[in-house]
Parts: C-alpha cells; sequence; structure tokens
C-alpha cells in the first residue's frame, strides 16, 4: 500500500509555510522526496526518539528541482526524518552529489558579528578542534563545543572585511586528522572555491520530513500484570490498521511489537517480574501517522495509578492579523458564521498533544511555536510582533488537527499560534497566541502576573488597537461558549428596523449605538446636540412612592418610527462651580442643567426625571456571579462599625422569577441579574419585546435573547497596565488610605457554581460592591428606583476606567456623564464619600497624580 504525508514547515519568517516535504512508505522502503533548493546541501538525519539524530546517507546537492532519498526499512520500528539543509555558499568542506564524505563543514555570520564554525562527523569521532586566525594574526587552537557527531565554536565579534583561515583536527577512533584549509571573509564574496561560505546569511536549518510525534483526541491505555505477564493496552480512538508498541524493560534496550487487536482495543504481553520498569510509547503508520507519549510505570506491587494528563480546553475566534498587528482585535467578516475553534491541549508533563477543532473544514491549519524554552515568559512591548521559534503543518484526522510537542518539563512556558485556511472560502486567517505553563493545567497571559488580571482568567490583554480592549470575549472561553457568545454580538450589533420591533417609541436602533465599542456613552456638550446613548428615567408621585408615569411610562424616548411623534428631548448645559484644592491650585466642576423640548402634552410638568449615561458593559458575568451572601456581608446600612459608610442592597423584584433580589447593574442597582439588564434595556432603548418583556408578544426571541444575554455575561476585562510602576502603587496606596475602598471594594471571589464554568470560582478586581451609597446633594435627583433614594447610587465597577479615552473617545464620568476626567469624578463625591473626596482634594499635587495614574493603570 502507497501513503502519501505531506508536512509543509516554514522557512525564516515567510508569512505562508513555505518548504514542501513529504513520505511514501513503499515495501522496506521510505521514499522521501522534497523541493531541493538551488546552492543548498542536504544530510538526511534519522532517529527512533526524537531526542537522538543520526545522518544518514550521503551529501546531496540541491539543483532547484524534486529531488527523492530512498532509506531501506524493514521492521516495525517507527522513524523520524529531518534533512539538514545548508546554503552552499556557507559549506566549507568538499562536497559531491551522493557521495558521502567523512566531514562536512561550514561556517555561519551570527547577527552579532561572531563567526560559528560547525563541524559534523560522519565517522566515529570523539572530538573535534578548531585552528583560525584572523588577518594574518596568531593562530588560535580550540577544542569545539558538543558531543558529537556535530561540534561548534563561535568567535568574539569581527568586523567586516576580516579574512579568516582555519582548518580543523578530529579523530577517527584512533587515527587524528587535520582537514584543508579553509578561508571566509567577513561579509565579503565567499562564493569561490570549493563551498565558499557565504557573506552572512543564517546558517544551517533543519527541515522536518515526518512530524514530531502525535497523540489523537480520545485515546485511552493501560497497563495489567498477573501471573509474570504484563498486558500493554491502548483505544487510540480512530481506526488505524495496526498498533505497535515500542517498549523497554529496567532501561534495557527498546523493542518493537505489533499489537493484537480484539474489538476496539489493541494489546501486546511480555514476560515481566514485579518491581520491574516498564517504558513503553503506541504508534501507527497507516493511514494515519500517531503516536503516543512515552509512559513510565512501575508494575506489580509497585504499580501506580497514572493520573490522567492535565486537559486544558480552550477556544478562539478568526483573526484577519497576528497579535499587535492592525485587524487583530476588530472581528472578521461574518464573525457570527462558524469563525471560531475548539483547542485541546493534553499535557503530559514530558509532552503535549496539541488538538485543534475548527467548526467548519479548513484545507490546512499550521502551528507556530514561540519561544518555547523561555520560562518564565518575557512580556513584548505592545507594539512589536513575536517572531516564531519554529512552525508545522498539523495532521488531519476527521476534520480535526493534530501535533505533539515533545522534550518539554514542568514549569516550562509554551506559547503557540495557528494559521489556518477555509475550505469554503480559501480566505486565510490567524488566531490569538496560546500560553500556558506546563503542569499548571490552564491558560496564562502574555502578562504572566495576576496582579494585572483585573477580570481573573477571563482577563483579556490589550494590543495596538485598544479602542477594542472592551469587546472581547473571556479569556478563558470554551468552544460551546464561545458559538454562542459570537452569535450574541451579532445580535448585539443587529439595527432594528420596524420589521424586526423597533418602537414605535425608542432611544437607539441598536445596542451598540448606545455602547459603542460596548463601552460608555457621552454627554452632549452643546445644549443641540442630540442625545446618544443619554437619556432620562421618569416617574411621577403617589401616596404609595414613585410609580411610572401616566403619559411617559418609565422612560422619556426621544425618537419614533415613521408616523409616529417622539415623546421629547432633552437638552443640557453646563454652569461652572469653583473650587480650590489643599495646595491652593484651582479647579472648576460642570454642572449639568437639564431643559426639555416637543414634549407631548402638559402631563410631564408632574414628571420626575433622572438623567442616565450608557455605562461600560464589561464584566457583567463576574459581577452577576458574586454571592449574595458576599454582598450581604459587605453591607452595613446602619453604619455599625461608624466609618461614615452605609451602603446596602437594593432588593428588586427580579421580574423572571417574581421573587426579591439584589439589584447589580444600572446606577441606582435597579436589575437583579444580566438577563433583566438586557430585557428592560431591549423595551425601553429600542422598544423590542423579549423573553423577559414580553408585552403583546416576542419581538425578539429566545433563538436571539439569549445569545445576547451570553454576550454581555461574557465580554471579558481587559488587564490593568503599569501595575508595577512606582507612582501607580503609590496611588492604589493612597487610595486605600483615603478610605475609598470602602466603597470600591478592590478583590473578590465569584461563585463555585455559576452556570459558566468560565466565570466560576474567580478572583477578580472590580473596585465595586455594588450597593447603594447616599453620595450627597451634589449628585443626588429626586427620582427613587426599587429601595434606591434620589441621593443613593450604586458604586460603579472601576475595572476599566482608565481605557475609557481609548474605547469611547472621551473622557466623561458619572452617571449624567458631568465629570470631564477622573479629578472631577472624584471632586463630585460627597455625603458617605465626602471624606474620601476632602483627603483626596487636600492632598499635595505630585500624590494627587499618583491617584490618578493609579485609576488609569485599571
Amino acid at each position: 500500500m502507497n501513503r502519501h504525508l505531506i508536512l509543509l514547515v516554514t522557512i525564516g519568517l515567510a508569512p505562508m509555510l513555505a518548504f514542501a516535504a513529504r513520505i511514501e512508505f513503499l515495501e522496506n522502503i521510505h521514499r522521501i522526496h522534497w523541493n531541493a533548493q538551488a546552492d543548498t546541501v542536504y544530510l538526511m538525519e534519522h532517529s527512533i526518539d526524537l531526542s537522538n539524530w543520526s545522518a544518514i546517507g550521503p551529501v546531496l546537492l540541491g539543483n532547484g528541482e524534486e529531488r527523492t532519498y530512498d532509506v531501506p526499512h524493514t521492521d516495525p520500528q517507527l522513524i523520524f526524518y529531518r534533512l539538514l539543509r545548508i546554503p552552499a555558499d556557507n559549506f566549507k568542506s568538499a562536497a559531491s552529489d551522493n557521495v558521502r564524505p567523512n566531514y562536512v563543514a561550514w561556517v555561519s555570520e551570527l547577527a552579532d558579528g561572531t563567526l560559528r564554525f560547525e563541524f559534523y562527523s560522519l565517522v566515529p569521532s570523539d572530538f573535534a578542534d578548531i585552528h583560525y586566525s584572523v588577518n594574518g594574526g596568531s593562530q588560535l587552537n580550540l577544542r569545539m563545543s558538543g558531543n558529537g557527531p556535530r561540534w561548534h565554536y563561535d568567535t568574539p565579534p569581527l568586523a567586516d572585511g576580516d579574512s579568516v583561515n582555519f582548518y580543523f583536527t578530529y579523530d577517527r577512533e584512533g587515527p587524528v586528522e587535520d582537514t584543508p584549509s579553509y578561508q571566509h571573509i567577513i561579509a565579503g564574496d565567499n562564493s569561490g572555491g570549493s563551498g565558499g561560505g557565504g557573506s552572512g546569511g543564517s546558517g544551517s536549518e533543519y527541515e522536518d520530513v515526518l512530524p514530531p510525534p502525535l497523540s489523537p483526541a480520545s485515546y485511552s491505555h493501560g497497563l495489567d500484570f498477573a501471573s509474570d505477564q504484563a498486558t500493554i493496552r491502548i483505544q487510540p480512538g480512530i481506526h488505524p490498521e495496526s498498533m505497535i508498541v515500542t517498549f523497554r524493560r529496567n532501561g534495557g534496550p527498546w523493542q518493537a511489537q505489533f499489537m493484537t487487536k480484539t474489538n476496539d482495543e489493541w494489546r501486546y504481553s511480555l514476560t515481566a517480574e514485579d518491581g520491574d520498569l516498564l517504558e513503553y510509547y503506541f504508534y501507527s503508520i497507516t493511514p494515519d501517522h500517531i503516536r503516543s507519549t512515552t509512559f513510565s510505570r512501575s508494575i506489580g506491587s509497585t504499580q501506580s495509578t497514572e493520573p490522567p494528563p492535565l486537559e486544558i480546553l480552550a477556544a478562539g475566534r478568526f483573526r484577519d492579523r497576528h497579535e499587535n498587528e492592525l485587524r487583530f482585535d476588530p472581528y472578521v467578516e461574518n464573525y457570527f458564521d462558524r469563525s471560531y475553534f475548539g483547542l485541546t491541549l493534553l499535557d503530559y508533563g514530558d509532552g503535549v498533544d496539541v488538538v485543534f477543532d475548527p467548526a467548519e473544514p479548513m484545507n490546512f491549519v499550521d502551528i507556530k511555536l514561540y519561544d518555547l524554552d523561555e520560562t518564565p515568559h518575557e512580556e513584548r512591548g505592545i507594539d512589536v510582533r513575536a517572531d516564531y521559534a519554529e512552525g508545522h503543518r498539523m495532521i488531519p484526522v476527521d476534520g480535526k488537527f493534530y501535533w505533539r510537542i515533545d522534550a518539554v518539563t514542568p514549569g516550562q512556558f509554551i506559547d503557540l499560534e495557528f494559521t489556518l485556511q477555509r475550505t469554503r472560502t480559501g480566505q486565510q486567517y490567524y488566531t490569538a497566541i496560546f500560553r500556558f505553563f506546563v503542569g499548571e493545567g490552564a491558560l496564562t497571559q502574555r502578562i504572566t502576573d495576576e496582579v494585572a488580571w483585573s477580570g481573573g482568567a477571563t482577563s483579556v490583554d490589550v494590543y495596538s488597537e485598544t479602542q477594542y480592549s472592551f469587546a472581547q470575549a473571556a479569556h478563558n472561553a470554551l468552544p460551546e461558549t464561545l458559538d454562542k457568545f459570537l452569535a450574541g454580538k451579532n445580535v448585539f450589533d443587529r439595527v432594528f428596523d420596524e420589521s424586526q420591533g423597533l418602537g414605535p417609541l425608542y432611544n437607539a436602533k441598536s445596542c451598540i449605538q448606545c455602547h459603542a465599542n460596548d463601552g460608555a456613552a457621552k454627554p452632549p456638550t452643546t445644549i443641540n446636540e442630540m442625545m446618544n446613548g443619554m437619556l432620562f428615567r421618569v416617574t411621577k408621585a403617589s401616596p404609595s412612592g414613585q410609580i411610572p408615569h401616566d403619559d411617559y411610562g418609565v422612560q422619556l424616548q426621544d425618537r419614533a418610527t415613521t408616523g409616529n411623534f417622539p415623546e421629547g428631548r432633552g437638552h443640557v448645559q453646563y454652569t461652572n462651580q469653583a473650587g480650590a484644592f489643599g495646595d491652593g491650585g484651582a479647579y472648576s466642576l460642570a454642572k449639568p442643567v437639564y431643559t426639555f423640548s416637543g414634549l407631548q402634552g402638559p402631563g410631564f410638568l408632574t414628571a420626575i426625571t433622572s438623567p442616565r449615561v450608557a455605562p461600560k458593559i464589561i464584566g457583567m458575568g463576574l459581577l452577576e456571579a458574586i454571592p449574595t451572601s458576599t454582598l450581604e456581608g459587605w453591607e452595613d446600612p446602619n453604619d455599625t462599625n461608624a466609618d461614615g459608610i452605609s451602603g446596602r442592597i437594593n432588593w428588586v423584584t427580579d421580574p423572571e422569577t417574581d421573587q426579591l433580589a439584589p439589584g447589580r447593574f444600572g446606577w441606582k442597582a435597579a436589575q437583579p441579574s444580566v438577563s433583566a439588564q438586557a430585557g428592560i434595556a431591549l423595551r425601553e432603548d429600542i422598544g423590542v419585546s423579549n423573553p423577559i418583556y414580553p408585552d403583546s408578544g416576542e419581538e425578539l426571541t429566545d433563538t436571539d435573547f439569549d445569545p445576547l444575554v451570553h454576550y454581555t455575561r461574557l465580554l471579558g476585562v481587559p488587564m490593568r497596565r503599569n501595575w508595577d510602576d512606582p507612582d501607580v502603587i503609590a496611588g492604589e496606596q493612597l487610595f486605600s488610605a483615603m478610605g475609598c475602598v470602602a466603597c470600591h471594594v478592590p478583590t473578590v471571589t465569584t461563585t463555585d457554581d455559576h452556570p459558566l464554568s468560565e466565570l466560576s470560582g474567580q478572583r477578580i478586581h472590580p473596585y465595586t460592591d455594588l450597593l447603594l451609597h447616599d453620595m450627597g446633594d451634589g449628585l443626588a435627583d429626586s427620582l427613587e428606583e426599587g429601595d434606591a433614594a434620589g441621593t443613593e447610587w450604586r458604586t460603579p465597577p472601576l475595572w476599566g476606567i482608565g481605557r475609557t479615552e481609548e474605547v469611547s473617545s472621551h473622557s466623561r464620568y458619572l452617571h449624567d456623564g458631568r465629570a470631564r476626567n477622573l479629578t472631577e469624578a472624584i471632586l463630585w463625591h460627597g455625603g458617605e464619600g465626602e471624606a474620601s473626596k476632602e483627603a483626596f482634594r487636600t492632598l499635595p499635587s505630585a500624590q494627587r497624580d499618583q491617584v490618578i495614574d493609579f485609576l488609569r493603570s485599571l
């Protein structure tokens, strides 16, 4: 049976994998095909364990055409091949095609100006020496580094034009032999002579012919011992024509044996004794190339149950470009149409199986490994794209793609990325880089310091296009939740029209109209500017308390569909309110004054109004996941500890259960859940009925409503920046010392049993207690919501506040956007926040700046 396995491997930094190699399995022969580049020297190597490699066959010269080389192969042992590729201009020793010399030698000019000598003995040798002189100077005689058969030596930095003369000495299991002399001119023309040596260049590179070993998903195995027989078992999860086990006992020689199939299980038995150490791995080459990790077991009475591999489940969406490049953060066209994938990483401690599971067929998937040996990972500059260390084409099996990362150790940092091509369109996409430490069983981040993880494991990284910082899915999203997230984003982005339920009265046609980039809206800056993302809540007085207005309901809607009339418009102007800092510096606050026009009838004279701007919506699922018991532990309505803070829960009726529940969302904490918040916003802001508020019929059904709620729950929180800056640290200490943390609680842990596992058990830093606090007359209006009085406001979460200007293109804060910057937002605090405000106002200017630096870091 003939079979071809195609592998495309990266050359340099080319965006597409370009070097083609394939292996054809013939009877007793492995025939290797490759595109032999002109002016290139090749040497074939093989290995049975991907650790110990040896040269086979002769030197092979490239001619710009496809070449083949046949390797005899008569036993079941799995063999891996790779080609050592050396530019002919760098090659120094004599090279005749299809002739095997005693050695090969070449040089490489490295980026730091050093010259690397390389010597590869093709006969048994114990050492190699280099003898060289520069510009006719004294000759240096040095032992080269390496254990054989390959050695190298790097010179100190040399200058352009330096002439280097050199030769090698090596032993041949007894006789010591000198090579001919060679010359190399740094950055010069070295194309003459035998092999010449190039003017710089990258030197040698390895190209894989077969991929590193691969484990398919869903295989399981076991080891039994009885009556001096050890039986190795495997269920490979796919259907190979044969399975081979390679094993050794007590450190002896490796043996490869065919296994016997019974139903879906393959077995092999060998003679063993109690206490033997057995090492083994499985593989098959027909019809799919697979290989397990190497297992090590003490059998018999000392046999232990090996724990299963650590499993990391992840997901990602397609990207137009790589991390740190433009068009990485925005969503691809038709992002909601199966433009995502699942990722499984099976971590065995000494190797990692990678399974890439796209939502639809792909022509290919390439894996790129970055700083494979870097521990810990060094943070890259935000505008610098990483250079990958190696790239491979993954192995397709039943629509999934597989690869194995070998020779890793616990604690090692791994970062990898994928390139893929969609079958139905031919479009090529990229992914984010996935990062983890071997042995930890969870993804980590580009920034590995968890102090920066505002949203715990959900925290999202921020790259060049910071305006999209709030629009990303939780970092730890799973495939099924990411699929629903993308469907929900499609509803969030939808511009509703009358056929989809818009109106007849409304404030916006879409969610994103108010929450641009999922951020906060901006109030008008002039009296005639139309409000976008800002509205007025409305009530009227009654003997039993405030109730919806007879004419205007609970919200003034300033837009209407064709044939209908808006209820009226709100306008805002500002008056200046002067003040002074404790050090004498002056400041001015902008106090809003509201007027109305176009009102439908005199009934508005009885209306009680409250202006509101749409807030940022990141992390709402995490806030919903804070246990009610935690909120109850925070509240102190009677100020029993006499700290001047009397926060309390706004208990509201949950529209889904008709039971009292803590309010968590809205400026006065009037909504108890993300679904309740989404339902009221759809009905009042867009005029669309929905499963929470069906009115006379659902214009948005569960099919769209559930993904919308899911999207809002799963929006990630951007990681902090500059958290380790001395001024930021000092500002954080001042923030605490001023008493701000009494309301803006820094840290809390979410419930362990949230329906979305991504949100469960997360240690987060939202800087809120979600409680109502009396903020004084300066921020008060007369409107009540639930138990919330006109002077009471929910503590808004501060995470992401430092990115407001980048995401929303403004720096307005507080419930009505009156504060033009963070300093003004603090200075508007009164009531329970008065003491903290005064502490800030009386700080020296430099310390006030530190507090603001801290807030900008969030």
